[in-house]
């Protein structure tokens, strides 16, 4: 079962990939989890599969609202992102530098940006249809 497991070098980075699982499986009720392998390496692991009943988890932050700049410079020089990594990067790596400070200078609120976007596309938090107007109601409360 541990060879087909993702495998990661850091501790860092099994912890990313687990975020990652756990919220883009939130709809079917997946969790998954991250355990040090029996070759030192740290494995992301389905937490209700029997194999490893009984483990021990590391423990998983709730949030990146503490995230350090540590973190992001090795996220930045990995060669093999977690998935949701590259693409935040991408778009911030890609963005005209100007429109970045201006965004920082006139403290632009990135949070309702992206609730209003997202109000305006017609899903729930689950990414099911609700339509517009619930879909505003629920974004933009």
């Amino acid at each position: 079962m541990e060879n087909k497991l993702p495998r990661h070098p850091s501790l860092t980075k099994a912890i990313d990939h687990a975020i990652w699982l756990n919220f883009s499986h939130r709809v079917e009720g997946s969790q998954f989890g991250v355990i040090q392998s029996s070759r030192g390496d740290y494995l992301v692991v389905p937490k209700n599969h029997p194999t490893f009943k009984g483990e021990t988890f590391e423990k998983l932050p709730q949030d990146y609202s503490n995230i350090s700049y540590e973190h992001l410079k090795m996220i930045g020089m990995d060669e093999d992102y977690v998935g949701m990594w590259e693409e935040l990067r991408g778009v911030f790596s890609t963005m005209n530098g100007e429109l970045l400070r201006f965004i920082l200078h006139t403290k632009i609120p990135l949070k309702l940006m992206i609730r209003w976007e997202l109000a305006n596309r017609g899903f729930d938090m689950n990414n099911n249809w609700i339509g517009y107007e619930k879909s505003y109601e629920l974004w933009l409360k």
